[in-house]
């Protein structure tokens, strides 16, 4: 086996990358990349702190490679650069390796967890997708995976819309095939990054993001 490419959609972005490490160390001869779809890390502080902690409610612990940069730091995890400490910390132990995220500019889904995360004890508030929340989650984003993108061995695309996912077609028919942000088709997007040295890999974000609202109203909350 000469190349794997791990890839996770949802929940299975995260767990992509938690056990990269471990596909990477059993592969030891293989060429190893990764690819989160629509896992962007955009978390409470108390959430991380709650769920990323030893002896958490999840048991993650158990699973991750603690010893790795960007995980030695369990338990003292921010928020705020949660993307950027997971993806530098491989980006940076497996340098031949290439990590790629995507996500929609407005994925519902992930701004419906970061609701509940921000309102863990109010259940009746949980289906109200306010615009807030929305513009909170997507200012979060865009400046975390641009912060991200500083490791040579990283890029991000970022799509259109709110559809979750868009590896599979859990959430809307053809979805793969009919992303194309930036200039360039999700298919081929991904197609690059196991052949970054024959092609030009690059971060592809959406101009028109096609937001759930106007989306300058982002700029008077």
């Amino acid at each position: 086996m000469d190349k794997i490419l791990l890839a996770g959609s949802s929940a299975g972005g995260y767990g992509a990358v938690f056990n990269f490490a471990h596909i990477k160390n059993t592969f030891r001869k293989a060429e190893v990349d990764l690819i989160s779809d629509s896992s962007a890390n955009i978390l409470t502080q108390n959430f991380l702190d709650e769920v990323f902690t030893d002896g958490g409610t999840w048991g993650i612990e158990n699973n991750i490679s603690l010893s790795l940069p960007g995980f030695d730091n369990f338990g003292n995890l921010d928020a705020n650069v949660l993307n950027e400490t997971f993806f530098g910390g491989l980006a940076s132990y497996f340098p031949e390796s290439q990590f790629g995220q995507f996500t929609p500019a407005w994925d519902a889904v992930q701004v419906s967890f970061l609701k509940i995360m921000k309102n863990p004890d109010n259940p009746e508030k949980w289906a109200d997708l306010d615009v807030a929340t929305f513009c909170e989650w997507n200012s979060r984003m865009t400046q975390s995976l641009s912060s991200t993108a500083s490791n040579s061995n990283y890029r991000h695309y970022i799509g259109e819309g709110t559809i979750h996912v868009g590896l599979v077609d859990a959430f809307a028919p053809n979805r793969f095939y009919s992303e194309i942000s930036g200039g360039e088709a999700l298919p081929k997007w991904v197609q690059r990054i196991t052949k970054s040295d024959d092609y030009e890999w690059l971060n592809r974000e959406c101009t028109n993001c096609a937001a759930p609202f106007p989306a300058e109203l982002c700029q008077t909350l």
